[in-house]
């Protein structure tokens, strides 16, 4: 169940994109390469799961939604996915509407300085790279 691999490449738009696995699936997401970077830099790398259907990651005890922390969401906002698929966690994917969030999401983020240090969490699987 637990694909290990990381896919750097191309979407049909010519935009570098990146496909990750999730923790507790055999899916995978898609997002911008800039996208899983930026989250990666804010404490928000992998590993990431699926949870009523919704991507999320584990930061500071919290699941925290990795489609509101894409975009930034705010609190009375909610976000949806034009294709409503919640594994294209592609920016142009994701819409920010009027709704029910609490608060902003990556003010919840809490910077692991020895994870930022050594890019892993203790009990996180390796991951393979593979370029295309």
């Amino acid at each position: 169940m637990n694909n290990n691999k990381i896919i750097y490449k191309t979407d049909d738009d010519g935009e570098k994109i990146i496909v990750v696995p999730l923790q507790n699936s055999h899916w995978t997401v898609k997002l911008f390469e800039k996208d899983y970077k930026e989250l990666d830099s804010l404490g928000a790398g992998l590993p990431w799961k699926l949870v009523q259907d919704q991507i999320v990651v584990r930061n500071n005890k919290l699941n925290l939604s990795v489609a509101r922390l894409i975009v930034d969401a705010g609190e009375g906002v909610r976000v949806d996915y034009e294709d409503g698929d919640s594994t294209n966690l592609r920016r142009s994917n994701l819409i920010k509407t009027p709704g029910n969030g609490l608060h902003r999401t990556r003010n919840k983020l809490e910077i692991d300085p020895v994870y930022s240090r050594f890019k892993r969490r203790l009990g996180a699987p390796e991951y393979i790279v593979v370029r295309q």
